[in-house]
């Protein structure tokens, strides 16, 4: 699989960000038509899942390709690219936090993924969002908390 290594950040614009917002286009469509969601405002949902998704995955593809070597491993990376990856992360999850802990958008995630996968509709409250959000980003932090402290040469 080498085409994929240097690739995969692009390949990740395509499937959860373009492929992402097609599911939900796809999925709530015939909300548009019924009136509970404008189309104006899916439109915007749309462009702003894909947005939020591409613009990392490009900035992490453009500091991969930077390298020596493409690697998948942004701590295989030369310094100054290793940094940057980690900043795109820290301010992605601070965006992320953010949006769905002061603004709308736990409500709005909770709702359109209502819509789109009515069986879960009882589970996806905006808390369930905040909480898994919070642990995700959690989990990426303590991840990266253990990728340092392995890397970090013991005396």
């Amino acid at each position: 699989m080498p085409f994929l290594t240097p690739h995969f950040w692009l390949l990740l614009v395509l499937y959860p960000g373009v492929a992402g917002a097609l599911y939900f286009h796809i999925k709530l469509k015939k909300h548009v038509a019924a009136g509970s969601i404008e189309a104006g405002e899916l439109r915007r949902f749309e462009f702003g899942w894909v947005l939020a998704i591409s613009i990392p995955c490009i900035a992490l593809w453009l500091l991969a390709m930077s390298g020596p070597v493409p690697s998948l491993d942004p701590f295989a990376w030369r310094a100054p690219q290793k940094w940057l990856a980690l900043a795109v992360a820290v301010i992605c999850w601070v965006l992320l936090l953010a949006w769905v802990w002061l603004g709308g958008g736990a409500a709005l995630l909770s709702r359109y993924l209502s819509m789109a996968s009515p069986r879960w509709q009882s589970v996806l409250s905006p808390a369930w969002v905040r909480i898994v959000a919070t642990i995700l980003v959690a989990a990426g932090v303590c991840s990266v908390f253990q990728r340092i402290h392995a890397s970090t040469p013991e005396v």
